[in-house]
């Protein structure tokens, strides 16, 4: 049963990351929020438990669902190894699933990340342009939170963004808090040195300056976040750097497949937000990749069917590949308008 409910937990998650930047998410980096746990159930609240009852509960706070759940008693289910006894009752988040008919228990919240969700509970929706950019302005003064589980959640809401949203949503931005993040020393919980979340690199390129160019430029010797740097160097130096990209990345010989993905991905993005790099030259680009790198056609397939480049159809045909790209592209080339 638990399986089951993490399956449609993963299942709202990957929803919500479907528009975001591709170069926004590298290995590893995008996981479930403690805020995603909240927005993926029917129901959510806070809760105390109850003295000498395990699993028992009482609803102090109803932060999603019926207001008359305040005051009633709840037995939960958690996920993973059951907490340590705390001397003190403390909140707790709980969600409920109809599916699974069951309330589960979510985390033990600090004072700071309650407050947190019942303030993000009410941001602004991504619904348009002006309400995402509200949304994002919302979520900005979290992102160097000194909870790291409360900027993990706003680090993710800008991660999801569309690359469009982003650069429309560069004036927020503080240059120095931007390398800042990139340059810190961060470890996980084994003290293994971490690398900085992708966005950061991006939003580098929209808010950087001359000294930045180089900083990008340097960094790209190492594979970490490769396509978040490849599309900050795009965004930064503009169609100069597209033709350094072919060069060096598409018709490199020595690329990895991953290198090459990366390369893919942040002409797409660029040509996707037909800003610094102009849509018809990243169309231009991609479609050199029949020639030179057709084992990689499928990377460019999604971008190809965003700008309802119906050029490429009958290459894509000529595969005869299930990859699930192309098949999407295909499909979608054979619909009306």
């Amino acid at each position: 049963m638990q399986q089951h409910v993490a399956l449609v937990l993963f299942g709202f998650w990957l929803n919500t990351t479907a528009q975001a930047c591709p170069a926004c998410f590298d290995r590893g980096q995008a996981r479930q929020t403690i805020l995603d746990r909240v927005l993926s159930s029917q129901q959510a609240v806070i809760a105390v438990p109850m003295p000498g009852k395990m699993n028992q509960y009482q609803v102090s706070e109803v932060l999603k669902g019926m207001p008359a759940l305040k005051g009633e008693f709840i037995r939960t289910e958690a996920f993973g190894k059951p907490l340590n006894r705390l001397i003190f009752p403390t909140s707790s988040l709980l969600t409920y699933h109809a599916t699974s008919q069951r309330w589960l228990k979510q985390a033990v919240l600090t004072l700071s990340q309650h407050r947190f969700l019942k303030r993000a509970l009410k941001a602004p929706s991504t619904e348009s342009l002006s309400t995402h950019t509200q949304r994002l302005a919302f979520f900005y003064p979290y992102l160097d939170h000194l909870d790291p589980i409360i900027a993990e959640a706003a680090t993710q809401e800008w991660a999801r963004a569309p690359y469009t949203i982003l650069r429309a949503s560069s004036k927020l931005l503080d240059r120095q808090g931007v390398r800042k993040q990139l340059e810190a020393e961060k470890f996980t919980n084994k003290q293994i040195k971490a690398a900085p979340h992708p966005l950061y690199y991006i939003l580098l390129g929209l808010c950087g300056t001359d000294e930045d160019k180089a900083f990008l430029s340097n960094s790209l010797g190492s594979p970490e976040a490769l396509a978040a740097k490849l599309t900050a160097h795009l965004e930064m130096q503009g169609v100069p750097a597209l033709d350094w990209v072919i060069t060096h990345y598409l018709k490199n010989s020595e690329r990895t497949p991953d290198e090459i993905n990366a390369a893919v991905d942040a002409i797409g993005i660029h040509g996707t937000a037909n800003a610094a790099i102009p849509r018809l030259k990243a169309q231009q680009a991609l479609h050199l990749l029949f020639k030179l790198r057709p084992e990689h056609v499928a990377q460019a397939a999604p971008y190809f069917e965003q700008w309802q480049d119906w050029s490429v159809e009958s290459d894509y045909r000529k595969l005869k590949s299930d990859d699930p790209k192309i098949q999407a592209y295909l499909s979608a080339s054979l619909k009306p308008g």
